[in-house]
């Protein structure tokens, strides 16, 4: 209990606070320390007599420990501590503030156990404890607690079971408990809490059933069950919450059928089941769900026909049935669907017939799967020049009329065939055939290329004493005839005539076909990509000894192993190399270097890839090989030929395969062990590569690029690249705005810079809102949009962009606040560590970002040289532990922009 009950107590408490989260440094700490009344200190809040009622210092860049005295304030009702960069473990004194009903310590750095003494806190009813470091169990002693509403422990690293003691909750409305390491069954104990309205318990190593006493939750709206080890069946009694609106069971071991029942929740808006063992017929009663926004029932063994009733689903957006055994027809019902953006039904070999013609007419649908199907697409101009505007649709055409030969340059189908990326070689297979029981030798074959009517290369092919095999045999290169065909024939608009025995060697009749195509000729899929631009920026920590991978990279070039797997397995013609002088990070985690080499980007106006390499010792730091945005433009890669590809396959679109545990699987895979499942080609040897090999994009090997992998990748260079690389546009005084979310969507801004940078603004529209204000409220300016997501992760996303400035900011820009789906971010004058940009003013390259200048503490005693050095540019340069600092450029901000920085 308290040691006394007077407000200089209170007084003492605030005062150990502040010095031990270095209060000098909070964004806002006005009136502290100071004889004022404590109702004038920031955040703070008094009753009349002056004892403290509510302290509120979230987002106040507190850092430290939080110190035992903080349960000397007997009033509080109220305290918020959230969003700051608190450490060491929550003191067990706070179980002693017996008045207080709202406790937040959401989102620091905490670690350590959860004190039992919390438990005492009979008035609590906002516990929020998320997104910290804390370990250990979940205390029983919680369950206590009568009045709580809200019990927030997300995003920790707690472990044991979730005790059974919750359950006597009675007052619960929410409960999160998700992304930790939680084991065991859910307690049935927890279907007692009937004001629960949201149950959260996603991403831990949950086993046993859903306990069928869920089906009491008669208040919940929202149920997250993934990502755990959930067996048995999905209980009926599901059905029996009305108000139901989001329920996600996806990726455990669920069995037995989806019960019809669902069909009766008639407000739900998302139904995820995908990737467990379910089993029987999709219920025609889901099509019911006519609010339903979202439907996923991949990876599952659902059998039987998909139901027509699914076309009552007006506001469906997302329908994916991938990877099951489903059978029939895709119904004509679908055609009706006019907000459908996403169609998977790809990897259920039984369903057959043509696709309705309707799709066509389905305004908002970009993505459509149909691949390991028996689906095709029917004979019609305007269907098929649909189907090209679409992203990667992988559906034949219902006629068998393909023609037994094809040209490849990594991977090649018959079902789907691979464009070919113009200006490079490629390998010419016409697989002849004889027919059952014919005995014919491989007969002479002539193959002459046309451009525009004209003859343009003609290639001869020996004939050989090798049997002609009665049906195509991809797999031997000894079956078919083959040539290497030079880079400048292949070029857009080839076409193709295959003459086999030519002289007539053999007689009018050489028990093959004699002529491919037998009329006209053979069209030739070759499309021209943009040349691809990559800049390497060798990336080291300067207080790190780093020669030897410095050597290594000191004169790369594009012709280098190291990107051998990029001209062989992505679509790349041209390939342009420029090696980036070294660059020095404070990085400590791999999204901080992501956005720190997007960053860097951006500054220099980098129209192509940018991709930082990392030795050995950062791939430990930071924990990972290698990441990349998907569809953007920046990754990191340690020195492998794999890492390197594999990244860039990411900046091109392509998700992980499903195979070794990589994260975020794409659902419309073709296999579901990630195999490339059709004959590549290896132009270093001239050999085969087999369909059992993985796709580059999983975590498994032999590596190969699928065909699947491939033409997405083609598709997405095409279409946001364009025929040429962008031009760059002209340099300006802009506003440097970067930040990045977490997996929950919870935002983060990074210190603001004015720079001297081409300008880079997003696309509009996303669920991210950026707004720069004046003091008095006025919106200087207002950016909505989405972040990229960084793959190899946990759906973490981030974002640079380069704002153009009016010169009316440097006197009035006060706060940058940044809002999305999972909270809030706000910059101001001095809200952040100093962090530094460090820049050749010769050449406008970055050399160093230092997000906060106390990581670079270069060893004992460098610490306050740094930080003191902060408000001045040019010492810090010189104090920096960085080659040649003294001559470069450097800016620092602590959040907005300095007075310095817009006169500079």
């Amino acid at each position: 209990m308290p040691l006394s009950t007077n407000p200089s107590t209170d007084r003492a408490a605030l005062i150990a606070l502040y010095e031990a989260t270095n209060g000098a440094g909070w964004k806002n700490s006005a009136n502290w320390l100071t004889g004022a009344p404590l109702e004038d200190w920031y955040g703070v809040e008094t009753e009349v007599d002056g004892r403290v009622w509510r302290l509120r210092l979230r987002d106040n860049d507190l850092e430290g420990r939080i110190p035992p005295e903080i349960g000397h304030l007997a009033r509080l009702t109220g305290l918020n501590l959230g969003t700051n960069a608190l450490t060491g473990p929550i003191p067990p004194e706070i179980g002693g503030l017996a008045a207080l009903r709202s406790l937040s310590l959401s989102s620091n750095r905490l670690e350590g156990r959860i004190p039992p003494q919390i438990g005492r806190l009979a008035r609590l009813t906002e516990l929020h404890l998320s997104d910290n470091a804390l370990t250990g169990p979940i205390p029983p002693e919680i369950g206590r607690l009568s009045a709580l509403r809200g019990l927030g422990m997300w995003s920790n690293d707690l472990t044991g079971s979730i005790p059974a003691e919750l359950g006597d909750l009675a007052e619960l409305d929410r409960l999160w408990l998700s992304y930790n390491d939680l084991t065991g069954r859910i307690p049935p104990r927890i279907g007692r809490l009937r004001q629960l309205r949201s149950l959260a318990l996603s991403y831990n190593d949950l086993d046993g059933s859903i306990p069928s006493e869920f089906g009491d939750l008669a208040a919940l709206t929202e149920l997250w069950l993934d990502h755990n080890e959930l067996t048995g069946p999905i209980p009926p009694g599901i059905a029996r919450l009305p108000e139901l609106r989001e329920l996600y069971l996806g990726h455990n071991a669920l069995t037995g059928p989806i019960p019809p029942e669902i069909g009766g929740l008639s407000r739900l808006r998302n139904l995820e089941l995908w990737s467990n063992d379910l089993g029987g017929p999709i219920p025609a009663e889901l099509g019911d769900l006519t609010l339903l926004t979202e439907l996923r029932l991949e990876r599952n063994a659902l059998r039987g026909p998909i139901p027509a009733s699914l076309g009552n689903l007006t506001y469906l957006e997302f329908l994916s049935l991938a990877q099951n055994d489903l059978s029939g027809p895709v119904p004509a019902e679908l055609t009706g669907l006019a907000w459908l953006r996403e169609l998977a039904v790809n990897g259920n070999p039984q369903l057959s017939g043509l696709l309705p013609v309707g799709l066509r007419d389905l305004p908002r649908l970009t993505t459509l799967n149909a691949g390991g199907t028996a689906l095709c697409a029917p004979a019609d101009p305007d269907f098929e020049a649909w189907l090209r505007t679409l992203r990667a649709a992988r559906v034949p055409r219902c006629e068998n009329d393909v023609a037994p030969v094809y040209l490849t340059q990594s991977v090649q189908s018959f079902e789907f065939p691979v464009p070919l990326v113009a200006g490079r070689p490629a390998l010419l297979r016409v697989f002849l055939t004889a027919p059952e029981g014919e005995t014919v030798g491989l007969p002479p074959v002539r193959a002459r290329f046309y451009l525009e009517d004209a003859e343009i290369h003609t290639m001869d092919i020996p004939g050989s004493a090798l049997t002609v095999p009665s049906s195509v045999e991809e797999g031997r290169l000894d079956a078919s005839a083959n040539a290497a065909i030079p880079a400048e024939v292949v070029q857009p608009g080839l076409e193709l005539v295959v003459e086999v025995d030519p002289e007539d060697t053999l007689g009018p009749d050489p028990g093959t076909a004699k002529r491919i195509p037998a009329t006209g000729r053979q069209a030739i899929d070759v499309r021209a990509v943009p040349a691809l631009h990559l800049t390497y920026l060798p990336i080291v920590r300067p207080e790190v000894t780093s020669d030897d991978f410095l050597s290594r990279v000191a004169e790369l070039t594009e012709d280098d192993s190291l990107f051998s797997g990029v001209r062989q397995w992505l679509p790349v013609g041209d390939f342009t190399l420029a090696l980036h002088e070294v660059v020095y990070t404070s990085a400590r985690t791999h999204e901080d270097l992501m956005t720190e080499i997007e960053a860097i980007r951006v500054l220099e106006g980098g129209t192509g890839y940018y991709m930082g390499g990392i030795p050995q010792y950062l791939v430990e730091e930071v924990g990972l090989a290698g990441r990349g945005f998907i569809g953007g433009r920046t990754s990191f890669a340690r020195v492998r030929t794999v890492t390197v590809a594999h990244e860039l396959g990411h900046n091109m679109d392509l998700r992980h395969a499903p195979c070794g545990g990589a994260g975020g699987p794409d659902p419309a895979f073709p296999t579901r062990d990630g195999t490339i499942g059709v004959w590549g080609f290896n132009s270093a040897d001239s050999s085969l590569v087999d369909p059992e090999a993985s796709d580059l994009m999983s975590y498994c090997g032999p590596k190969w690029i699928s065909d699947y992998s491939f033409s997405k990748a083609f598709d997405h260079r095409v279409r946001e690249e364009g025929g040429a690389a962008a031009a760059r546009t002209g340099v300006a005084r802009t506003l440097l705005l970067w930040g990045r979310a977490d997996a929950n969507g919870v935002p983060f801004l990074e210190p603001a810079f004015v720079v001297d940078a081409p300008p880079a603004l997003p696309r509009s529209g996303g669920p991210y809102t950026l707004t720069g204000a004046a003091a008095d409220g006025e919106t200087l300016f207002s950016l909505n949009f989405d972040m990229q997501e960084m793959a190899d992760g946990d759906g973490e996303s981030g974002f640079v962009f380069a704002l153009p400035v009016s010169p009316a900011w440097a006197d009035r820009l006060a706060t940058v606040v940044l809002v999305g789906p999972g909270g809030t971010a706000t910059l101001s004058a001095a809200s952040r560590p100093p962090a530094a940009i460090l820049r050749d003013p010769r050449t406008g390259q970055v050399r160093g970002i230092v997000r906060d200048l106390t990581n670079l503490d270069g060893g004992a005693g460098r610490l306050g040289v740094l930080a003191g050095a902060a408000a001045d540019p040019v010492s810090l340069a010189s104090s920096l532990p960085i080659p040649d600092a003294a001559d470069l450029e450097v800016l620092v901000s602590r959040g907005l922009p300095s007075a310095r920085q817009w006169r500079r």
